[in-house]
C-alpha cells in the first residue's frame, strides 16, 4: 500500500529526529495513538538483538516520518493524558496523580484538543483507556469534546473483560445512564487485592522455573473465556448520551480490548463522510500492567526467557497490529494518504528494557 503523505511518531526519549519537508497541504484526517508505560527500549526499533520486538508497522512510521526526540512525559497515568489533551503541564492543569484531586478529571474551564476541532466542523472519536475524568458525566469524552467514545475508565481495567456500566443507575426501558456514579473505589480495592494475589503466585512460579520447575504469565488462549479480568465500566457515549459497552465480547472476557478497538475504529472509518475532518484518539492499556495478552502472540517470541518481557513484547505487537489494520482502513477508504499519524507514549522511567541513553530520573 502507499505510505501515508504525512507521518509522525513521537516517542519519549528517541535520540535522532529527520526534518521533513513541510506538507503541500495540511492534512485532513488526524489518527493519534497514545501508548501506556512503553519503554525507551521496547520498540523494534530499538531492539537488534535475538529479543527483537515485531513492529513492523510503527517501524515503517519511523523510518518514512518523523522521529520527535525528548518527547518528556509526567510520572503518572492520568496527569500525562490531561496535559496531552489539554496542551497545558500538568501542575498548570492542576493534576498532579492519578486521582486528579477534587474534581477527579481535567479541569472542567479548560477546552481539549476534541472539542476545538469539534467546533471547526471535524468528527471527533475516542478510544481506550480515557483515565481524565470519571467521577462525574461531564468529566467524560462526549462532554469534552468527542462525539462518540468507547472507553474504560482507567488503570485497573484488565484487558480481557470489564464490569461494563456496573455501578451506574440505567433508566429502565432504555437502558440509558441516568446517574454516573463514578469510580467504584470498593470494588477497585477488592480487584487491586486480587492483582496483588496474582502478582504473588506468578512471582513464586517464576521463581520455581529457575529452579527447574514450569512457569506461567499472563496469557490466555484466544478463545478461552475462563478467569476473566474483570474491572471497572466500559461505557459508551454518543453526544451526551452514555450506555454501558453491552454486547461487547470484551465486556465477557472473551475479546482482547486491543482488537475490540481495533474493530471499533475500523466501524469508524468505514463510516466517515470524506469530507469532513477526522480526528481519532486511540489510548491503548498495552503495556500497563497487568500483563495480559493472548497466549498465540507469546509464542512468537521462542527466544525471549523472561515471561514478563515476552508478556509486553506480545502487548507491543498487537498494539503494532492495531495501527496496522487502522492503516489498511484508512488506504481502503481513501484517507491514507491525506492523515497525519501521531504515535506517542508516556512512561516512567523504569518501565523500560533499556533506558539508556536516558538518566534514571528521566520521563
Amino acid at each position: 500500500m502507499a505510505p501515508p503523505r504525512i507521518s509522525l511518531v513521537c516517542l519519549a526519549g528517541l535520540a535522532h529526529s529527520a526534518v521533513a519537508p513541510p506538507p503541500a497541504t495540511l492534512p485532513k484526517y488526524v489518527v493519534h495513538i497514545m501508548a501506556d508505560d512503553l519503554g525507551y527500549g521496547d520498540v523494534g526499533w530499538r531492539t537488534r538483538h535475538t529479543e527483537k520486538v515485531e513492529t513492523p508497522t510503527l517501524d515503517a512510521l519511523v523510518s518514512e516520518g518523523v522521529e520527535i526526540p525528548e518527547h518528556y512525559s509526567y510520572k503518572m497515568c492520568s496527569p500525562s493524558r490531561v496535559s496531552t489533551l489539554t496542551g497545558r503541564y500538568p501542575y498548570h492543569a492542576g493534576y498532579y496523580n492519578n486521582n486528579g484531586g477534587d474534581t477527579e478529571g481535567a479541569p472542567i474551564e479548560f477546552t481539549l484538543l476534541p472539542a476545538h476541532l469539534q467546533k471547526a466542523g471535524w468528527a471527533t472519536h475516542a478510544l481506550g483507556k480515557w483515565h481524565a475524568g470519571w467521577a462525574f458525566k461531564r468529566y467524560t469524552p462526549t462532554y469534552r469534546g468527542f462525539d462518540t467514545c468507547l472507553v474504560s475508565s482507567g488503570n485497573l481495567d484488565g484487558y480481557w473483560g470489564s464490569e461494563s456500566g456496573g455501578h451506574c443507575t440505567k433508566d429502565a426501558a432504555t437502558g440509558d445512564i441516568v446517574q454516573f456514579d463514578g469510580f467504584d473505589e470498593d470494588r477497585a480495592e477488592r480487584q487491586q487485592t486480587a492483582r496483588e494475589k496474582q502478582a504473588q503466585a506468578q512471582a513464586q512460579a517464576q521463581a520455581q522455573a529457575q529452579q527447574g520447575g514450569s512457569s506461567s504469565s499472563g496469557g490466555k488462549d484466544d478463545d478461552d473465556a475462563s478467569a476473566a479480568s474483570m474491572a471497572t465500566d466500559l461505557l459508551r457515549g454518543v453526544g451526551t448520551t452514555l450506555t454501558p459497552g453491552a454486547g461487547m465480547n470484551w465486556q465477557n472476557g472473551t475479546e482482547y480490548d486491543t482488537r475490540m478497538y481495533t474493530a471499533e475504529a475500523q466501524a469508524l472509518i468505514a463510516a466517515h463522510d470524506t469530507a469532513q475532518g477526522f480526528y481519532l484518539y486511540l489510548a491503548f492499556h498495552n503495556v500497563h500492567v497487568p500483563i495480559e495478552f493472548p497466549r498465540g502472540t507469546a509464542l512468537r517470541y521462542p527466544l525471549v526467557a523472561s515471561d514478563a518481557r515476552k508478556g509486553t513484547d506480545a502487548q507491543l505487537t498487537e498494539l503494532d497490529w492495531t495501527v496496522g489494520n487502522i492503516t489498511a482502513a484508512l488506504d481502503a477508504k481513501g484517507m491514507l494518504n491525506n492523515t497525519l499519524f501521531i504515535f506517542h507514549r508516556w512512561a516512567p522511567p523504569t518501565h523500560t528494557h533499556c533506558p539508556a541513553p536516558l538518566p534514571p530520573t528521566s520521563h
